[in-house]
């Protein structure tokens, strides 16, 4: 579409599946494993034919005010359904809760899992 370089602002995924309501570290592992490891192979840096520059992984913590139709202090699993254009495995984002880190900043699976996609293991 274009040779100009691209920068991919935010990508990531939630850890809450709407499809067992339950909190799921290990999926939001699975897709952010997958979409850095998409970005790290396509850099511009790796290959000069390639067009992408980088990109910034959302979020580095839950955001519990984000629900706007739940409580400010209450992890709210509110949020909205994007069909199939939506975060891995549900297709829904579940706002509060992005985060790489959670609330109490202990690192999730996913942490660890792009800590060592930066070093190279």
């Amino acid at each position: 579409m274009s040779q100009k370089p691209f920068y991919i602002g935010e990508f990531g995924a939630n850890c809450y599946n709407q499809n067992n309501k339950e909190y799921d570290p290990l999926s939001q592992q699975i897709a952010d494993k997958s979409l850095v490891t998409e970005i790290l192979n396509n850099l511009l840096a790796k290959d000069p034919d390639n067009i992408l520059i980088g990109g910034c992984i959302f979020e580095w913590t839950d955001e519990w005010w984000k629900d706007p139709w739940g409580f400010l202090d209450t992890h709210d699993t509110g949020g909205y359904d994007a069909g199939k254009y939506g975060p891995y495995p549900d297709q829904f984002f579940t706002e509060e809760w992005w985060g790489l880190i959670d609330i109490e900043r202990n690192p999730r699976e996913a942490y660890y899992t792009i800590q060592s996609l930066f070093k190279g293991e």
